[in-house]
Formats: structure tokens, sequence, C-alpha cells
């Protein structure tokens, strides 16, 4: 079974490269005799996924031809919606470059990240005709990339034109591919192109020695892909916990953002129901457990975007959706009270006024507390020692104090 990949938007199959293929090596030295991953994904993955986002139409492989990871390799690039080619060699290669495309090298073990592909490159200059990336070689030579002279080191990665490809002919059979075209690019002085260094840091583009400096490099992109930002709900930073424990898992799988979106969404109806039924303290709990996992999709969506890097479309917003915990809120505590229309609306509907009456203002003091999920849970203890009703009011009476807190603390701003 093979993971469904994920797949960079439509725009971004027009990426800044113009390349029609990518090719990767497979025969190099695997590291402690294991598939090292990264996000479920090896290095050949990794680079597979960045070339699609990048616009390429093909794949071109070069070693351990019939083999299992050349056998997921084709899995993924087919599903990516790639045409995989089994190259026997540098010269089968020669063979095949179109001398009017472009080909984009990746060094073996390389495990890139689109977000780190520089955008700043002259489409004038060296992006349009070619590219050799480079990083300071001081700071990247020891951390596993190949000196190119004394100032740069190879970043592992470059766009060579076709015509130039034709060249690995003149080598013999068992040269090494991507070093050869290294050397090929570099002597027909196809430009450099510097990628920030600060890329090797944070594990969006490195070679890694072993098992501990992926389970770093992914540790490390989690944590900034999920800070919650300023003003964010107590469920968004549950959410932020609970993906930092589990995000490797799910953040490679595309199934994954509506496997947690249909869970936090089936709540809903679901705490409606219950509370229909006379179940008030099941069904407020239900809503307050589908807050958190609300957002935790909401961050699975943001960070499976960010794998696909900048220059990739983004996709849908779904963040309206939160409007469906207010109404569920609503409904749930209409169903939870006892008496005519007037009673059942009007304690609802004072708690989302209460919740939406605060300051736009992420700075505001307390606004962590502003979260729906809290105010279901409140709602929950609430409807389960007294009633809903009893709930609902304490839910909002603590808005209420939190919005009078935060407008005293903003007056003598406002008054400066």
């Amino acid at each position: 079974m093979f993971a469904k990949p994920l797949k960079p938007p439509a725009a971004a199959q027009m990426g800044p490269t113009g390349a029609l293929a990518v090719l990767v090596t497979l025969d190099a030295p695997v590291p402690d005799k294991v598939d090292l991953r990264l996000f479920g994904r090896t290095a050949a993955e990794r680079q597979v996924e960045c070339a699609a986002a990048l616009g390429c139409r093909e794949v071109w492989v070069i070693g351990a031809l019939g083999s299992r990871r050349a056998v997921a390799l084709r899995h993924l690039a087919e599903g990516l919606g790639l045409r995989f080619r089994e190259l026997g060699g540098p010269h089968t290669l020669a063979e095949v470059a179109v001398p009017g495309e472009r080909l984009l090298v990746f060094e073996a073990g390389l495990m890139p990240d689109l977000s780190a592909w520089p955008r700043d490159a002259d489409p004038s200059g060296g992006m349009r005709h070619g590219a050799v990336l480079t990083f300071p070689a001081e700071v990247a030579v020891g951390a596993g990339f190949e000196r190119i002279d004394f100032a740069r080191a190879w970043a592992g990665a470059l766009l060579i034109p076709g015509a130039l490809v034709s060249r690995l002919r003149d080598l013999p059979e068992d040269a090494e591919a991507t070093s050869a075209l290294l050397r090929i690019a570099l002597q027909a002085g196809i430009p450099t192109c510097p990628v920030d260094p600060a890329r090797m840091q944070d594990g969006s583009w490195f070679v890694p020695a072993d098992a501990a400096a992926v389970r770093s490099a992914e540790q490390n992109w989690i944590w900034r892909q999920t800070i919650p930002p300023p003003g964010s709900s107590l469920s968004a930073h549950l959410a932020s916990l609970a993906i930092r424990r589990t995000g490797s898992r799910l953040i490679a799988r595309s199934e994954a953002f509506p496997a947690v979106l249909a869970s936090a969404l089936l709540l809903l109806p679901l705490g409606i129901w219950l509370c229909a039924d006379a179940l008030a303290a099941a069904g407020f709990g239900a809503l307050a457990l589908a807050a958190p996992l609300l957002e935790a999709a909401f961050m699975l969506r943001q960070s499976q975007d960010a794998r696909l890097g900048p220059l990739a479309s983004r996709g849908r917003e779904w963040r309206w959706l939160r409007g469906l915990l207010d109404s569920a809120l609503l409904f749930a505590g209409m169903l939870a009270i006892a008496g005519d229309p007037v009673e059942q609306i009007f304690a609802p509907l004072v708690l989302l006024a209460a919740f939406h009456g605060g300051l736009p203002d992420a700075r505001a003091p307390g606004q962590v507390l502003r979260d729906r999920g809290l105010a279901a849970l409140v709602v929950a203890i609430g409807a389960l020692l007294h009633s809903a009703q009893a709930g609902i009011m304490i839910a909002a009476l603590g808005f209420l104090a939190l919005n009078m807190l935060q407008l005293r603390k903003s007056s003598p701003a406002r008054e400066g």
C-alpha cells in the first residue's frame, strides 16, 4: 500500500524552472542501511514531489532499476501525473535529453523542500538558461555538500540545458551522472544561484547524516508551521500541541486533512442531536471536542500547503467553517433549554453576541480564552451540574467579563 501523495495544485504545475524532467539517482549508499524518511518520504520521493511542484513533467531515474525503491518511486510519480522512465546510465541519459529543454538534477540523498527554492533568481539570467544552486562553502561542506570552489559548495540541485547533457557521451558509461553534469554545467559557464544557508539549519534543504538528523528536521519544521498566530484561541493551541506530536505521520498523507475535517464536522450534528435527545452535557461535550479538531484540520491544511512552498497556489480558505460551530452552539442551546421560543433563543444569542463582541485585537489580554470549544465545555459542565441554561449563562457572563477587561486595558492606549 502506498500513501496517496500530496499533489501540487494545478496552478503549480507550470513552475519557474521550465524543466522537462528531473533526474533522480537511486543507487547512492544509504546511511545506516535504511531508507531515511522525512514525513514518510525518502530523499528520492521528496525530490520527485519538489520537481512536480516546480513544473517538471517527467521523472528520469538512474540506478537500482527494478528495485523496490524504484517501484515505489514510480507509484509516487504516476500519482502526481508524471511520466516515469528508468535509464541505464549516463549514455542513455545523453540520448534521451532534448536539446531545447532543460533538465533538473538533484544530488542523491538530498532532501529538498520547495519553500527553499530560490525564487528571486533573475528570470532573464540563470533560471532561463540554467542554474547551479550553491551554499557558502564554509557552512555547507561540513553539512555534506560538495565544494565547487573556495567560497561555494553545490547545494545539490542544478538546471542544465538538454544540449549540454549530450556531453555525457564523452565520458565512461560507469561515470556518476550527477557529478558529471555538475562539472559540465560549471565548465559551460552556467551561472550559480545562492540558496539561503539558513535552509540547512531548519531542515528545509539538507542531506541527512542519519535518522536522528531526519527526526530533528521533522520536529523543527512542524514546530515552525504550527506556531499559533497571536490572539489564537485555546483550541488552536491544543491543536498545535496535537499536531506537533503526530504531525509527521499526518502531514505527508493527503487524506489526513479531509479525515480530520470530517471528524470535526460530524461532531456538530451529533452534538445537536444529543441536545435534542435531552443529553445536553454529552451534546456540548461533542461540540467542545469539535473546536480543537477543526483547528487541527486548518493546521494540517496549512502545513500541507507549506510543503508545496510559496510557488504553489493556495487552495480554498476553510476557516469560514468556524461559523458552523457558532450555528451548532445556537441550535444546541435552543434545543437544550425548556420553555417558549423566546426563552430558548435568548440565552444562546447572548452567548454568541458576547463571544463576538470583543475587541478585534489579537494582542488584547485574555484573547486565548475567546474560544468556542471552551464555551461549549463550560456549558457541558453546567448542564452536568445544574442545567444547560445555567451553563450558557455562565459562559456568556465569562465572555462579557472578558470584553470589559479588554475594553478597560485598551482605554488608556486610545486616550493616549
